[in-house]
């Protein structure tokens, strides 16, 4: 039985508008703090619990803080390339005048969510409206300025803006302000440490931003979306040596992150397998082998195109590394291979470089005559990367005449580029592998060079054991 406030079980009674308030009250708690932490137990509380989140939130109004608090979580669940309108007509429904913290941050998040929308549907207009932006950002700074954690907040924010407009000198200027507001803050050195490696003669100083987010004994403290996209930073080639130190030797930790990370409802984590999936693959197999047998299926596949075409790069890399190891059934190749293949095509191939990673998965499996199909689509058909691809597509067509001619023209073009001598050794190689097919002699003589350049003692002690083989023959 019960009354409009009371619920009688038994003879508990219950005083349900108290328990519906103590409730309310717990989750905005723990949201109220680990909105700024933002660690596994919180992901997983808005990603498995976001329908219960919903229902609270729907039950405030909207002049209560509480909401506003939920809110935030919300829109941290949810996938600003795929509900972006939904967001914006939730978020204008606030009255929102930026004098607490929380008021500030979704403001924040509306004008990040605009200018998505700005970049995916009038891309022409991006550079007007991050300018349009960022004033309003400092219109706001003014009036809280630079004394505690809403200036370190708007500081960040304003830093963070003119890295999306590769505004380089601001965006140091102002992500330091942050920093020297918060000098904890790992976020805004997540931004400088981005910043820092788009020049050559600041990457050091992005090596320090990594190292100190990384060592081991800061990475536990830092936001999992944060640590992850450290991670995601060590692909890029000037970081192998910190790929080496915090991923290829601490793979078991570094595993465990991203294992621990992958949900089927949060996107990036597979967005940063995908960065590091062909480095991973090579260097470190087993690590990469148990993250994709983990991987879940990502529910947003189909309505989100970046998600989609991580899944299917992640899923090509891992064809590559089970092609080369022994006693895996042909069946789990090709449903991998299929899958790979499926998302690929389904995705917008509307560049060279996605078109790349396709034909990539086609010369790995084989399939030659879709290969050769699909470089026909190319527009750059003089990159060097294109004329190795299709070098390889040719000699397995036994064109081998032209299969020669066009990875010396790569090989020329690569020689002229001082900058860049690191892939002849896989040029060279090409080279030879045409050649032998030939039944030249010359082959070996051209392998033994692709053997001089090549750097990864890996690579060259195997391609040393094929030297011998064909000099044995």
């Amino acid at each position: 039985m019960c009354s409009e406030n009371v619920l009688i079980y038994g003879t508990i009674i219950v005083d349900y508008s108290s328990y519906i308030l103590n409730y309310q009250n717990g989750v905005v708690e723990y949201l109220e703090e680990h909105n700024h932490i933002k660690d596994m137990s919180y992901y997983s509380l808005i990603f498995n619990h976001k329908d219960v989140l919903k229902k609270t939130y729907d039950d405030l109004e909207y002049r209560d803080e509480k909401k506003l608090i939920i809110l935030y979580a919300l829109i941290n669940a949810t996938d600003y390339w795929v509900d972006s309108d939904k967001l914006s007509v939730e978020i204008d429904k606030f009255d929102l005048t930026n004098e607490t913290y929380y008021e500030v941050s979704v403001f924040i998040e509306r004008e990040e969510i605009s200018l998505v929308k700005v970049k995916k549907n009038n891309p022409s207009d991006y550079e007007a409206e991050i300018e349009e932006s960022i004033q309003r950002f400092k219109d706001l700074e003014s009036r809280h300025h630079q004394k505690d954690n809403l200036g370190w907040l708007i500081n960040h924010h304003i830093g963070k803006l003119y890295c999306w407009k590769r505004d380089q000198d601001n965006a140091v200027k102002y992500l330091e302000i942050a920093l020297g507001i918060d000098e904890n803050a790992v976020s805004t050195m997540l931004q400088l440490a981005r910043v820092y490696l788009s020049s050559k003669i600041t990457i050091p100083l992005a090596k320090k931003q990594i190292e100190y987010v990384l060592d081991i004994e800061n990475r536990n403290k830092v936001q999992l979306t944060i640590l992850l996209s450290f991670y995601e930073l060590l692909a890029k080639y000037e970081l192998k040596e910190e790929r080496q130190k915090y991923i290829i030797n601490e793979n078991d930790a570094f595993r465990s992150i991203i294992q621990m990370s992958l949900h089927s409802s949060f996107d990036q984590p597979f967005r940063v397998v995908k960065a590091l999936a062909s480095g991973l693959a090579y260097e470190c197999p087993t690590c990469f082998k148990d993250i994709c047998e983990q991987m879940p299926f990502p529910d947003n596949i189909s309505s989100n195109e970046r998600l989609r075409f991580a899944y299917a790069q992640i899923q090509a890399s891992y064809y590559k590394l089970l092609k080369y190891q022994r006693d895996i059934p042909k069946e789990q190749m090709h449903e991998i291979y299929s899958i790979s293949e499926k998302y690929f095509l389904k995705s917008e191939l509307n560049n060279d470089y996605k078109r790349k990673m396709l034909l990539d998965l086609y010369i790995e499996a084989e399939k030659f005559d879709k290969a050769n199909k699909l470089s026909d689509l190319f527009e750059d058909q003089e990159s060097v990367f294109f004329l190795q691809s299709k070098c390889k597509i040719l000699k397995n067509l036994k064109k081998l005449d032209f299969a020669l001619d066009i990875i010396n023209k790569a090989i020329k073009l690569e020689e002229n580029d001082k900058k860049r001598v690191q892939y002849l050794a896989a040029f060279y190689n090409d080279k030879a592998e045409v050649e032998f097919a030939q039944k030249e002699k010359e082959c070996s003589k051209t392998l033994k060079k692709a053997i001089e350049f090549q750097t990864t003692k890996r690579t060259k002690d195997s391609w040393n054991e094929k030297l011998k083989l064909w000099e044995s023959d």
